[in-house]
């Protein structure tokens, strides 16, 4: 994820993760060491995704549930950024379509990319 930040040579990006992500700075510290500037969701935008995103792990529709999904991604977008990190598996699943706009940068997506590429041996992880 932080390769991709560099790759589109981002100057700030939002976080989107689960309030336990954002306070371990998961994806912070690296964007730190790297001298990127990021903002984060506030933390009662946080508890609202935490929220739907364990409801989408109990299996509910998360068509139901993605009002703090738009709502996070909204904010982000008002702080000036560059991009957004969905730093968490289920919110592009919360998104939906929306997920696939220019600014968003999903790990999952990124993960799996690289994973078939291990898998038909053209690199490493």
């Amino acid at each position: 994820t932080v390769k991709e930040v560099r790759e589109r040579r981002l100057k700030k990006v939002g976080i989107i993760a689960i309030g336990l992500s954002l306070k371990d700075k998961l994806f912070q510290r690296p964007l730190d060491e790297l001298g990127i500037k990021y903002e984060v969701i506030p933390e009662d935008l946080a508890n609202s995704i935490d929220k739907s995103v364990f409801r989408v792990m109990e299996g509910e529709d998360p068509r139901r549930l993605k009002k703090p999904a738009i709502d996070a991604v909204k904010y982000l977008r008002g702080r000036n950024t560059d991009g957004i990190i969905l730093g968490c598996t289920e919110v592009p699943l919360l998104l939906g379509n929306k997920a696939e706009e220019k600014d968003l940068i999903n790990p999952s997506h990124l993960l799996a990319e690289a994973a078939v590429r291990v898998a038909i041996g053209q690199r490493k992880l």
